[in-house]
């Protein structure tokens, strides 16, 4: 009877441990979060999307953030054309599959993104560069 006892309060331990392991993070996006660049810090959720315009093209991502990382699968469309998916863990770039790469040479995120230009270039440019120049967090 002492060794069930002993049992059930592990399992109670490892259940309350579990429930607990992500509770500082939100599972849900709100509409502030998905009108902006990527970002997963304090997420974990699941089918994740982001929607802005940078330098003149609409993007649109989906992917999976886990505790506050990227983590999976992310697909990226410029204009409503798929452009590339990369492959996160524990957000770390660990694969690029570039659609729009002129060569089939692996890439890295930054170059395959280099190769997109607005439909309709802008003459006055952007200010304050890409957010896609900023180091990814």
């Amino acid at each position: 009877m002492i060794q069930f006892s002993t049992l059930l309060k592990m399992v109670c331990f490892w259940m309350l441990a579990w429930m607990t392991s992500c509770s500082s993070y939100n599972k849900h996006q709100d509409e502030a979060d998905k009108n902006g660049p990527v970002d997963c810090v304090d997420l974990h959720v699941r089918n994740a999307e982001w929607h802005f315009i940078d330098r003149g093209v609409r993007f649109d991502v989906f992917g999976t953030c886990k505790k506050g990382m990227r983590h999976g699968n992310f697909r990226f469309f410029a204009d409503g054309h798929e452009v590339a998916v990369v492959k996160y863990s524990k957000d770390s770039e660990v694969k690029v599959k570039c659609a729009i790469a002129k060569n089939s040479m692996p890439v890295s995120f930054q170059e395959c993104l280099s190769n997109i230009h607005p439909r309709e270039s802008s003459s006055t440019g952007s200010v304050g560069g890409s957010v896609w120049d900023q180091p990814i967090y």
